[in-house]
């Protein structure tokens, strides 16, 4: 509703799940937002489209003094954004120039639209311009990333790289067959570099580790590749894409439940807690006591993941134990979910264990605290490490490297299980396959593992439909 420039009061709508006014609950959760000096992302894109629409002085000002306005990932741009833009520019600034590429649209959860795009054009009357030259990647790289997007025979975009490029399919056993042919890749790049056949003349061919990265959908089909790594004593830095590290909703929700109660005075994020249950629980007092309380009271009013670790909230006042009761913790997956999804719940119960096992036995019991806790959680590698980057396709967003792999090319994967009926899912999930293959410019791999394990048995997987769009062969390994 904020992206939208939507206010409580315009608010439509209801929560079903407790029966309330959508616009009542967004006055409550504003109203503790102010009451706690505080904001969230969405408010302060508000806050900054106000000043500048409802003072002209200011906007004036500003735009005086940024005489030349570059807009970066524009096919990201929501509605808040947009019109702040407006109102810096007013009607006289038109040194604005907004870069974007459509194909790359994939943060539509967030609000962004490629809408603003043209609206841009409208508003500003600005000239358009369609870059139709690529002078990063090579042209096989190229020809296969439209592919993604039903351009089989015809790019919109040409090479001018003046390199041909490398791009392979391969079909291996199991996950842990391709972790071995990945790594087997990434060593044979870094002892002889790219093949000189597929470079510009006179192109250097030594890759350093930085320069060649394995992506995938999720986090989860990453962890194979990290144990080969690992094993082989190969360095890498893995990054799944900000503090959004789990698959499940009910496990980023528990995150955020531990975030409430390492901020006792913070009533404003007990709102948002609650906002997300979709339950009608008061947000209680502040002060340790009051965060127990709304804990108990959260736990009466929920069930599954989330009930369990907010009882845990509620009776373990010491960190450490809490983090002791976490690392013991079982889930038992409710049948009729699929196994694909008990799959990703149990992965993001060990995932989450596992952090929380680390900090308690590297961190002082004296410096075990809540905050400290919420920070290990989510806590990545420092970026400036060298080593091969590991990461999932929206954490590569942005990203350029000389070599690339994408692992896990099956159907349910990528594209991912819950676009199979959703024809706009499936749509979002080509855009995603785009970004993967044009984060390379020289060398590309698709892998996939015929056979995966899961909690279940290892299952048979079908290769992603993907694939078949590139018009390549698939070895088999």
């Amino acid at each position: 509703q904020k992206r939208e420039l939507v206010p409580p009061e315009s608010a439509r709508g209801t929560i079903e799940a407790i029966g309330a006014p959508l616009g009542e609950v967004y006055a409550a959760y504003e109203t503790a937002l102010k009451d706690n000096a505080a904001s969230d992302y969405d408010g302060l894109l508000v806050m900054a489209h106000a000043l500048l629409a409802q003072h002209p002085g200011v906007a004036k000002y500003y735009s005086r003094l940024y005489r030349w306005i570059l807009i970066d990932e524009a096919q990201d741009t929501c509605l808040a954004e947009y019109e702040t833009l407006k109102a810096l520019c007013g009607t006289a600034q038109r040194n604005v120039f907004m870069v974007a590429d459509p194909d790359q649209a994939v943060f539509g959860f967030r609000g962004a639209s490629v809408a603003y795009l043209d609206r841009f054009v409208t508003d500003f009357g600005a000239e358009t311009v369609h870059l139709g030259a690529n002078f990063r990647c090579a042209e096989e790289l190229v020809r296969v990333s439209f592919s993604f997007l039903g351009n089989t025979n015809e790019t919109p975009v040409r090479s001018h790289a003046n390199a041909a490029g490398r791009v392979q399919a391969v079909s291996l056993r199991d996950e842990v067959a391709e972790a071995e042919w990945l790594s087997n890749w990434i060593e044979d790049l870094l002892v002889h570099g790219l093949r000189s056949e597929y470079l510009a003349p006179g192109e250097v061919n030594a890759l350093a580790p930085h320069q060649i990265a394995v992506l995938a959908r999720t986090r989860r089909l990453l962890e194979p590749l990290c144990a080969a790594l690992e094993s082989r004593s190969i360095e890498y830095v893995l990054a799944t894409g900000g503090s959004n590290i789990f698959d499940v909703s009910d496990f980023r929700i528990a995150h955020y439940a531990i975030r409430v109660r390492a901020n006792p005075a913070d009533l404003a994020l007990r709102r948002a807690l609650i906002s997300q249950l979709s339950i009608d629980v008061a947000p209680g007092s502040v002060g340790e006591d009051g965060v127990i309380s709304f804990f108990l009271e959260l736990q009466r009013a929920t069930s599954g993941p989330i009930h369990e670790v907010c009882e845990l909230l509620a009776v373990e006042r010491d960190v450490t134990d809490f983090c002791n009761a976490i690392i013991d913790w079982r889930i038992e997956v409710v049948e009729g979910e699929g196994e694909e999804m008990a799959d990703l719940v149990l992965r993001d119960l060990e995932l989450l264990q596992t952090r929380v096992r680390f900090f308690r036995n590297t961190v002082d019991r004296p410096d075990r605290t809540w905050p400290s806790l919420v920070s290990a959680i989510v806590e990545q590698p420092p970026p400036e490490r060298g080593g091969i980057r590991v990461m999932t396709i929206h954490g590569a967003k942005g990203l350029e490297f000389r070599a690339v792999a994408v692992a896990g090319m099956n159907e349910g994967s990528l594209p991912d299980f819950r676009s199979e009926n959703d024809p706009s899912l499936l749509a979002a999930e080509r855009r995603l396959a785009y970004v993967a293959a044009s984060r390379a410019s020289r060398e590309l791999v698709f892998t996939r593992a015929r056979t995966v394990k899961t909690r279940y048995g290892s299952r048979r997987k079908e290769a992603s439909q993907f694939l078949a769009d590139t018009l390549l062969p698939i070895a088999e390994a």
